[in-house]
């Protein structure tokens, strides 16, 4: 019986995949986007590839949409939904915005380089 981790990864790989798709991504061009293999694409997308922090906010860059929708409909861990609740600090909610959405960053925000 699966986990919740396992749980929260198949649901994010089903929303990779289907944005992908939408995109008319090709996993080798998602890949080489995240400095990843093909392979890396296929098993995220299968629910089996854990990805780092880093990663995860250039997926959500790459794909051109909020961290939120790569999570919501998952069942995460509750450092998860805490992570990603309404009740995120400003101050970190204002740097996750900064990441993935760098054109909308207000002004005196800097993304870190990717």
């Amino acid at each position: 019986m699966p986990g919740e981790e396992d749980r929260f990864y198949a649901d994010l790989g089903r929303r990779v995949r289907t944005r992908r798709r939408e995109l008319q991504l090709s996993q080798e061009s998602l890949a080489t986007k995240l400095n990843l293999k093909r392979t890396s694409i296929t098993n995220l997308e299968r629910g089996h590839q854990r990805i780092s922090a880093f990663t995860f906010l250039k997926l959500a860059k790459c794909l051109g949409i909020p961290l939120n929708e790569l999570v919501e409909r998952s069942q995460p861990t509750s450092e998860l939904e805490a992570l990603f609740s309404s009740n995120m600090p400003d101050s970190i909610r204002l740097w996750i915005e900064g990441a993935v959405a760098p054109r909308n960053r207000p002004k005196g925000i800097s993304a870190a380089k990717s």
